[in-house]
């Protein structure tokens, strides 16, 4: 029987705009593409926007996976859905990851019983890990860059290494991961959230983001993929784009990619 894997990526509207959950449509993308059990898995609609508590446990009930995108603006409501969710499916597999997952996680794990796995970093190899692993004997130890509680003992597995070429990711935009979502929602007004670069070299005491992710190389996706995405942007009328790159403008590209942006823009 085909499992269902829910995803959780629940942002604040923005002057009656939603993001697009960009994480979970990575995450969905690059499983499917690369593991060999994309076929035994299904994603359900992805959940972006606050409702009530309830009425997103009913709608995800049926699911067997539930993993969850914590930031600080959901952690707290993503969870209590986490909680009322394994309620419902107590046989589920319930994952979190995001910035506020702790990097030393055992006091969050022993604090959320309710939560099997956290996953740390870059999501990509370690979700496809532990879906495939899901179909056998949840093995936790052979899923990279997770802490999880065994018979009440902590463990963390050793950080997967960083994806080098990033090319090996494929746009959730121009594979049509968010295609549902539009048609489902289509009065919706979204936000689209846009990576050209990934990582960060500085360890800035005000920041995390490069202690976090130990990035002293910056991967770029490729010139021609980014621009083809923004003409996938400019075709669904996304008129507002929030660049996630750590330090847009460091490279000798990038001003050709703000150009570009405006090219399109102005067509």
């Amino acid at each position: 029987m085909i499992k269902q894997v829910s995803l959780i990526q629940i942002n604040n509207s923005f002057s009656g705009q939603n993001y697009l959950p960009y994480s979970s449509a990575l995450l969905s993308s690059f499983f499917t593409r690369n593991s060999s059990a994309a076929d035994e898995y299904s994603f359900a609609p992805f959940i972006y926007k606050r409702a009530a508590v309830l009425d997103i446990v009913n709608s995800i009930s049926s699911s067997d996976v539930l993993g969850l995108s914590l930031y600080a603006w959901n952690t707290r409501l993503s969870l209590e859905i986490a909680r009322q969710f394994r309620s419902y499916n107590p046989n589920s597999l319930i994952f979190v990851g995001g910035p506020s997952v702790p990097d030393s996680a055992e006091q969050f794990l022993r604090s959320h019983p309710y939560v099997d796995i956290a996953l740390h970093n870059e999501g990509e190899l370690s979700v496809t890990a532990l879906l495939e692993e899901n179909l056998r004997d949840r093995n936790f130890l052979n899923v990279p860059s997770a802490s999880f509680i065994s018979n009440n003992l902590f463990v963390s597995t050793p950080r997967a290494p960083r994806i080098a070429d990033l090319s090996e990711i494929p746009s959730p935009f121009l594979t049509g991961a968010f295609d549902s979502l539009f048609k489902e929602n289509p009065n919706e007004c979204w936000i689209g959230l846009w990576e050209t670069n990934r990582g960060c070299p500085f360890t800035c005491t005000y920041c995390d983001w490069g202690s976090a992710t130990g990035s002293k190389k910056i991967g770029m996706f490729p010139q021609s993929r980014l621009e083809e995405e923004m003409h996938w942007f400019s075709a669904n009328h996304i008129e507002y784009i929030f660049c996630c790159d750590a330090n847009f403008g460091m490279f000798p590209r990038d001003p050709d990619i703000a150009r570009m942006a405006g090219n399109v823009k102005q067509m």
